[in-house]
């Protein structure tokens, strides 16, 4: 899968991306219990962020073929984040991004530019190492941020 198909297949949705607005992040598990499960049962949970004109889009890759999952997305207005945080994660082997709507804290892990062309979001080519800067710093830039200890 390269960035071209994503773009294509966001439009398709009606979502037009920034340029290299968009990398591969895996949703972290709430709770330890259900990371073992996710481990035992191999549901991992790879998507693509992408960042638009007005909104996050957040296309499902699917497990077996990690290729995007047609009519599974999600959608996420600027206007309902209310804190986002990107910070270093996992002994600084990946990026958690935290973004905090009125509902719900989406906690998501991106692998590390440095490392990732050896780890699963490498599979996909240069463009998540090539986007990963630029996204995390506009993500860093909405709401405002996260309060400590609300984690």
């Amino acid at each position: 899968m390269n960035e071209k198909t994503i773009r294509e297949h966001a439009a398709s949705l009606g979502y037009d991306l920034k340029p290299n607005g968009c990398i591969v992040v895996k949703r972290a598990p709430e709770t330890v219990p259900l990371a073992l499960i996710e481990f035992a049962t191999q549901d991992i949970r790879w998507q693509v962020l992408c960042l638009c004109e007005h909104e996050i889009v957040l296309l499902t890759l699917s497990p077996y073929t990690l290729g995007l999952k047609r009519g599974s997305f999600r959608v996420i207005s600027y206007d309902d984040v209310r804190a986002a945080s990107v910070e270093s994660a996992d002994q600084g082997m990946n990026r958690r991004i935290v973004i905090t709507l009125d509902d719900e804290e989406l906690v998501l892990n991106a692998q590390r530019e440095e490392t990732s062309a050896l780890r699963t979001s490498g599979m996909f080519g240069a463009w998540h190492a090539e986007n990963l800067p630029t996204v995390t710093k506009l993500i860093g830039s909405l709401g405002t941020p996260a309060e400590e200890g609300s984690r």
